[in-house]
């Protein structure tokens, strides 16, 4: 429902309103040129209904970036309220055995998660902290995704479904700019095109690469990663998406400079070669 009143909302700002009830208004005063007072009501009516229409788009728009900045608001009160509830549990400890212990612990935790506090996490993407759909759904306002999906069986899983929707409301809601460069064999055509079309009635700027191609590095058909505001990678190893105990996917979530530096230049090389979608 609120993607089809975005996309209503989208519409109404292309339409040139204000022009439209001006002609409006000149077509009522010479039909009803016999009758000067009745024209003249009906093209003041017809201003008003247009300055009515610019109105409310106006107020529909500013609606929406306030929502976003009070949610953005909430968020970063959250985040203040935590720091100082965890403060305050530290600090309130008395005794000098407990105030000992805590320092070690905190010590142990500061040492042992030195990649973790420098924006560096390893998981795989079945684990409760994988980036997933709480991950994008931080891309900032006027933000960017740029994205590369090589594992064949990736959006087979049911969860894209709700992975799809949010990137749809990133766009519609936040502006999202997200650019997405699938790769596969030609013998998947048909099954990756539903997938393709999909998305790009989603909103998003859909690529595709065949796998086979000689005029590619063979390494280069085996990446598979998303880069968040050009400036978080999260980037897949492995070749299925399905769950094994001895499973060997793994995900690398990480804000180092060079890291993301050196993927988003992949991702232009890729973007070089690659063809459009058009549904």
């Amino acid at each position: 429902m609120n993607q089809n009143m975005n996309l209503n909302m989208k519409r109404l700002k292309k339409i040139p309103w204000t022009l439209i009830f001006c002609v409006v208004g000149i077509v009522f005063s010479i039909i009803c040129r016999d009758n000067l007072g009745m024209g003249i009501i009906l093209t003041i009516l017809a201003t008003l209904l247009a300055a009515l229409v610019e109105w409310y788009i106006k107020y529909e728009k500013d609606k929406t970036f306030y929502n976003n900045e009070f949610l953005k608001l909430e968020h970063r009160l959250e985040e203040i309220s935590n720091q100082i509830s965890y403060t305050n549990q530290i600090t309130t400890v008395k005794h000098p055995y407990f105030k000992r212990v805590i320092d070690e612990k905190m010590k142990k935790f500061l040492s042992d998660n030195q990649e973790l506090l420098s924006g560096i996490h390893v998981t795989n993407p079945h684990a409760d902290d994988t980036f997933g759909i709480e991950g994008i759904s931080y891309t900032k306002e006027f933000g960017s995704i740029k994205a590369v999906s090589s594992i064949p069986d990736y959006w087979e899983d049911d969860f894209t479904k709700e992975y799809l929707k949010v990137q749809s409301e990133l766009i519609d809601q936040k502006h999202v700019t997200i650019q997405r460069i699938f790769i596969f064999e030609k013998k998947d055509w048909k099954k990756k095109e539903q997938h393709m079309k999909e998305q790009v009635n989603c909103g998003i700027q859909v690529f595709y690469i065949d796998k086979d191609s000689e005029y590619f590095n063979p390494q280069w058909m085996q990446e598979d990663f998303l880069i968040q505001d050009n400036e978080l990678l999260v980037d897949i190893a492995g070749r299925t998406h399905k769950f094994s105990k001895n499973d060997s996917v793994e995900e690398r979530i990480t804000m180092n400079k060079n890291e993301v530096q050196q993927k988003l230049q992949r991702f232009d090389r890729l973007l070089e070669r690659a063809t459009e979608y058009k549904c």
